[in-house]
């Protein structure tokens, strides 16, 4: 009976909070894709508004240094924003919730842009950013805590 009731509780507890996750794994992708129409918009300030100010950290894809003040991260996005016709698609994405007001998008995607010549480049790269909710109902923003970016490595 003792084992019955765990399993029962168990299966209760789920279901009460699967919802919840649901939710946030719903925000999670929405806010990652509001991330790639930003830096697709060129505007460096739309997409440094998306990260926390007081505690995100950025490890950016072209860039060997620590970014974690809102300067530093502007600074940065000035720069990615401004190559040509720049965009990112997601080659592969994994979106899990921590808890009703966090969660974690990592995978793969490819940035586009074109060179001072016209040329276009690709770069893949790995990426992990972990968002958190700030606000409640209609108000609340879900904030870029950690953003990490990694050009992929080659296969050789």
């Amino acid at each position: 009976m003792n084992t019955l009731k765990k399993i029962l509780l168990t299966t209760a507890l789920c279901l009460t909070t699967a919802p919840a996750w649901a939710d946030t794994k719903a925000n999670v992708e929405k806010a990652l894709n509001t991330w790639l129409e930003s830096v697709a918009s060129h505007d460096p300030n739309r997409v440094a508004a998306l990260y926390d100010p007081q505690s995100a950290v950025l490890l950016p894809t072209l860039s060997p240094e620590v970014h974690d003040t809102p300067e530093e991260r502007l600074t940065y996005f000035k720069m990615f924003t401004a190559k040509p016709e720049i965009k990112g698609t997601l080659n592969e994405t994994h979106i899990r919730a921590i808890d009703d007001n966090a969660g974690i998008a990592s995978g793969i995607y490819t940035f586009t842009f074109k060179d001072d010549k016209g040329i276009e480049h690709s770069v893949p790269a790995r990426f992990s950013f972990v968002f958190a909710r700030e606000g409640d109902g209609e108000n609340a923003k879900w904030l870029i805590l950690d953003h990490h970016s990694s050009i992929l490595p080659s296969n050789n």
